[in-house]
């Protein structure tokens, strides 16, 4: 007796704990709109990341170019003893050097300034400026690529859930009616094919939810490797209206796009850079003209016939003139005036690219938007058709195979119509990217 009173107080203990348990739901997913997942990828994407890093190093070397135009000060401490006796003399290499050697200590500081070398170093400064643009140019260009991706995504992944809903309702409507044939079939007022095919109905649409389901597990996967996280996420997404039909014609979107695309905006600013460093390379076989001084002083010296003791200061004007280097300026010269050239026909080709892609993208964005209204006028003649064929079947004028028909259309048509409405979106997506619109823009490298 105190066995059985044991165990009914157990079995009671784990029914009373198996509803604490199974009230442990799992938390609901985070909303998310399409701008927080925008603003997520940005902070998190490695490609944004090391372009933005690149664009900065970019603007250093700028910096490194310009210095020459400013003064170089160095500060210098000597300390010399000869070997043996008597005065050490050097011959002279350029500079102010004194091309006596003597047991001394100096501490001093030397300056030179760049006076003229005929334009080399502007034009190098701004060939480097261009560069740095360009590079900027190639930063918007990753982050636009991430939006896109981004929006992609965020919209499969809508899409793939629209059609596991669409599968959802079918499995419904198809359990319920082969739960009504089978009662029928069993009381002989339907015939067992009849039942068996609802049977095959039901689970050629329970196949469907397989798929649907596992369309959406993928399309979650994909955006939130697109978000920047490595593990699947889930998210309750907030729904997007419907994007407007673009505005203009072919000719107007082509021109937005090659004044605004940051890939020709990049190619344009790597051929001034070429531009540049052509006329930096014909300058360098013109003379270059430095102002160089020392000024210190020598506190310990040789206290022999020639004293070296005391303070100094000195200045002068240093020419440096090429005569002849081994043909390396000229072929510097041929080198530049090449690289100009092949940056311009980069440039025609990507235009041409652009173009293309702007026309076709124009193309599938007015197709995807007529399929919406063909679908939706399809659905409803596939709906209308199918309540038909239901009615006629429940009063025993037409057979299940007619209903099964009527069925798979419907269903046809609702996948048909849910696709073609976020295919548009994507599709508008693409041409906003395409055209080169505000959104794909970044506000930083636009006003440059």
């Amino acid at each position: 007796m105190k066995r059985f009173v044991a165990l009914s107080l157990g079995i009671v203990s784990c029914a009373l704990a198996a509803p604490a348990a199974s009230s442990q739901k799992p938390p609901p997913p985070m909303q998310l709109d399409l701008a927080h997942a925008e603003a997520i990828a940005l902070r998190q994407s490695p490609t944004v990341n090391a372009a933005q890093f690149k664009a900065l190093a970019a603007r250093q070397v700028v910096r490194q170019v310009r210095s020459a135009f400013f003064p170089q000060i160095t500060a210098e401490f000597t300390g010399v003893i000869t070997a043996g006796t008597g005065d050490s003399r050097l011959g002279a290499t350029g500079g102010l050097s004194n091309p006596t050697v003597l047991n001394r200590e100096s501490n001093g500081i030397l300056l030179s300034q760049l006076i003229t070398d005929f334009g080399r170093t502007w034009n190098l400064t701004e060939a480097q400026k261009n560069l740095a643009l360009s590079e900027a140019q190639r930063s918007a260009l990753a982050r636009a690529k991430v939006l896109l991706l981004v929006d992609q995504c965020y919209f499969q992944a809508q899409q793939a859930q629209a059609v596991l809903r669409v599968a959802d309702e079918t499995v419904m409507e198809r359990q319920l009616l082969a739960d009504q044939v089978g009662a029928l079939a069993k009381s002989e007022l339907k015939s067992e094919l009849d039942a068996s095919l609802a049977r095959v109905n039901l689970d050629q649409a329970k196949l469907l939810r397989l798929e649907a389901g596992n369309h959406v597990d993928s399309a979650f996967a994909e955006l939130s490797n697109a978000l920047g996280y490595r593990e699947p996420h889930r998210f309750a997404l907030v729904a997007i209206p419907q994007y407007a039909p673009p505005r203009g014609n072919l000719a107007e979107c082509i021109a937005q796009a090659l004044a605004s695309r940051p890939e020709a905006r990049s190619l344009r600013n790597e051929r001034d850079a070429a531009t540049q460093l052509v006329a930096a390379n014909r300058a360098a076989h013109l003379p270059k003209v430095s102002l160089i001084g020392a000024a210190g002083r020598t506190p310990v010296g040789q206290a022999s016939t020639t004293p070296v003791e005391g303070d100094y200061a000195m200045a002068g004007i240093n020419v440096e003139l090429p005569i002849f280097t081994g043909f390396f300026l000229s072929a510097k010269d041929q080198e530049s005036a090449l690289r100009a050239r092949a940056a311009e026909q980069s440039l025609h080709e990507v235009e041409d690219l652009i173009a293309k892609d702007v026309e076709v993208s124009l193309l599938n964005t007015t197709t995807a938007s007529d399929k919406i209204n063909v679908t939706a006028s399809l659905l409803t003649n596939a709906e209308q058709a199918y309540d038909l064929a239901e009615s006629k079947y429940k009063i025993g004028i037409t057979s299940i195979v007619e209903l099964s028909q009527a069925q798979l259309a419907k269903l046809q048509a609702q996948i048909d119509h849910t696709s073609a409405t976020y295919e548009y979106q994507i599709d508008r997506l693409i041409l906003d990217f395409q055209v080169g619109a505000p959104k794909f823009l970044d506000p930083v490298t636009t006003n440059h």
